[in-house]
């Protein structure tokens, strides 16, 4: 029978082991001039400990730390973190942090380089957007380095609030927009810094791939006539940053999609919009371009939007992602849900919207493996229906992966998507290419990759009875 000593000293331990499984917050460390606070059982924010210590010249936040001997990972800069701090001349943050609070860095009048995360979410307020007001790096007047860790500058970074910061290179260069449309800012940030290509960590540029050619890429048919009042937005991304693996073939696919445009379909040159390798900024560019083009023409206009590339899932709702070359995937806030671009094309007014998307949603790589901010679990997005007068056709359905056709040098759904304009000059209907599509891509990627992959199409309320006559010629 269990004494009274031995019934006090279990319920001791089961209390004790309870107490150890509740979050911590509060609890905090210092490690040369930043404090770190607990916020939770395994995450710290960070601060400086103290703004008047003339001795913190350069802080170097680390990625991790120890707190009552339990380690903790920096994941946070706190809201007004660092501000005032006016004797810092250099600040270092980890790839851990992805969240960078209002105001951090205010006031740091010395501050003259940082280090930024690759990926982190940045708060600004709405009615700043990181331009001028309460940016993180208003009254930084000395600031005139601003990287990430790996990469030259980090995509977030370009709403960031420079325009306060003349040395910064690019500050300049950005033009004063009305805080009301987002969308806008990024974009002329974007616009100011070019996306050179990322070095390997020895220096070198990255060796150009050899790509095979196949019947498709040759004996391209002309068209007769020209079609002026149709336009072309075109992305293939192909070379990813931040770790990701590569979509093999997709800057091919984009640059022969777009010759098919011009010789076969009849697209002036000057109709044709290609983007390769694309940035968020890029991707809302496109948008903005095709836009002023349709309200230029009154509406009067078909457009055909093709892109090739990494698809990504929100784990939280399963929304659709498409994926900017400077994203990893791991925030869906940088990346370009399926949703507002139905929404962009969709509202245009045009006449006719075709999308073409050789990508996957389910957090599949082009061929084999998963994206480095999936779990190794494929995921079935939520599926998304087209706007106005707009017919999607994708490459993969539900959780399936969209392969490649190594030996052809193309995406499957690219290399019959053109095999088909080949074929017929450019003169089917949107219901014969669907068939096309259907039934060689589904048959090819059985017998080759031994897995299933069945395109699939869908149409908006006003052509769901007329998409399959309509003609992209």
């Amino acid at each position: 029978m269990e004494t009274f000593r031995e019934m006090r000293n279990r319920i001791f331990v089961v209390v004790l082991a309870a107490v150890m499984l509740v979050p911590v917050y509060g609890a905090t460390v210092t490690v040369n001039g930043v404090k770190y606070t607990t916020r939770g059982n395994t995450e710290v924010s960070c601060c400086i400990a103290d703004s008047r210590d003339k001795g913190l010249a350069e802080l170097e936040v680390v990625e991790q730390v120890l707190i009552d001997g339990l380690p903790y990972s920096v994941t946070s800069v706190e809201g007004r973190g660092f501000k005032g701090a006016k004797y810092v001349k250099s600040v270092k943050l980890p790839n851990s942090v992805k969240r960078i609070g209002m105001n951090a860095f205010e006031g740091c009048e010395n501050l003259e380089s940082i280090v930024l995360p690759d990926q982190a979410r940045v708060d600004i307020p709405v009615e700043n957007y990181g331009f001028g007001g309460n940016g993180p790096f208003k009254g930084c007047i000395k600031l005139r380095e601003v990287r990430g860790n790996r990469l030259e500058y980090p995509a977030y970074a370009l709403t960031m609030a420079f325009r306060k910061c003349p040395e910064v290179p690019f500050a300049a260069e950005i033009p004063f927009l009305e805080a009301s449309n987002p969308d806008e800012v990024l974009l002329a940030a974007a616009s100011a810094i070019s996306s050179a290509p990322v070095a390997a960590p020895d220096g070198t540029k990255p060796q150009a791939k050899e790509v095979p050619e196949c019947e498709v890429d040759r004996n391209i048919p002309r068209s007769a006539t020209e079609s002026r009042n149709r336009f072309a937005v075109i992305i293939g991304n192909e070379d990813y940053r931040n770790g990701v693996a590569g979509v093999e073939f997709a800057a091919k696919d984009a640059r022969v999609f777009a010759d098919y445009c011009h010789r076969t379909l009849g697209l002036p040159e000057s109709n044709i919009r290609r983007y390769e390798n694309a940035t968020y900024g890029d991707m809302l560019g496109a948008l903005k371009d095709i836009t002023a083009i349709t309200e230029a023409y009154g509406g009067d206009v078909d457009i055909m939007f093709y892109y090739a590339g990494h698809g990504i899932p929100d784990e939280r709702d399963r929304s659709a992602y498409l994926m900017p070359v400077d994203a990893d995937g791991s925030m869906t806030e940088v990346c370009f849900p399926l949703a507002k671009l139905y929404e962009r094309l969709g509202g245009l007014g045009a006449r006719s919207v075709v999308v073409f998307l050789d990508a996957c949603f389910s957090g599949s790589q082009r061929g084999e493996g998963m994206l480095m901010a999936a779990r190794g679990v494929k995921i079935k997005s939520a599926s998304v229906r087209p706007k106005g007068n707009m017919v999607v056709f994708s490459a993969a359905s539900g959780d399936q992966t969209a392969y490649p056709y190594k030996e052809k040098g193309h995406g499957i759904f690219t290399y019959y998507l053109l095999e088909k304009l080949q074929e017929t000059k450019g003169d089917v209907t949107l219901g014969d290419l669907y068939e096309h599509l259907s039934t060689n891509v589904a048959q090819q990627s059985v017998v080759v990759n031994r897995k299933i992959q069945l395109p699939a199409v869908s149409a908006s309320l006003q052509l769901s009875d007329q998409w399959e006559s309509m003609k992209l010629k």
